[in-house]
């Protein structure tokens, strides 16, 4: 069986800098539908145009859009997967679900940061204009490419998202997941602690 990650919390806990770091340490593929669709929105792609209307207006994406994405990418990956940002309504998880449980095991990682400092990391959060790396905006330009730093036109949003976050998709880890496979409690403030912590418990799955 291949094993597959799952990487949940409110937006800015720090799930993509800790899927990174996994992504390093073993190997594994990343699937982000937020780095999908902001690629998409930069290259003003018809898909970006409508992503980018529906993030103005403060909506998820809907089904339609999002469940094609992640089926494309499962079947052009074919080993161990970490996905982030997906399943984030009922209807995603029962998606995802019947897509993966007859050749994944599954680990749910729950990246546990409270909203004060989830708020003091998004005002120092910048995206690369040319890459779009993720980085802090005390490190100037794109720590990767040398671009130019913007600030994320989600993350002037935050407080909405937060709030989108606690009422339409932390359920869906405590209704769901949790019952489906294992949950794995980490520190999103100590990404090394918890990439060692997600480690450990790689080997026993």
């Amino acid at each position: 069986m291949k094993r597959l990650i799952i990487l949940f919390g409110a937006p800015g806990s720090g799930k993509g800098l800790l899927g990174d770091m996994l992504v390093e340490k073993t190997g594994m593929k990343k699937v982000s539908t937020g780095d999908f669709f902001r690629s998409e929105v930069k290259q003003q792609t018809l898909l970006g145009k409508i992503v980018a209307s529906r993030v103005k207006q403060g909506d998820l994406l809907s089904d339609f859009i999002v469940n094609p994405v992640i089926e494309n990418a499962f079947s052009q990956i074919l080993g161990d997967i970490i996905l982030d940002g997906y399943p984030r309504t009922f209807s995603q998880f029962g998606f995802l679900k019947e897509l993966v449980e007859r050749e994944y095991t599954p680990l749910c990682v729950y990246v546990d940061t409270k909203i004060d400092d989830i708020l003091s990391r998004i005002s120092q959060r910048r995206v690369c204009e040319d890459c779009g790396t993720t980085h802090f905006a005390s490190q100037g330009c794109c720590p990767k490419c040398g671009g130019r730093s913007l600030i994320r036109e989600d993350d002037e949003r935050i407080l909405e998202r937060i709030n989108q976050y606690s009422t339409l998709t932390l359920p869906v880890l405590e209704e769901r997941i949790k019952y489906w496979c294992r949950v794995v409690s980490v520190n999103g403030l100590n990404t090394k602690e918890s990439v060692a912590q997600v480690l450990e418990e790689l080997k026993n799955l």
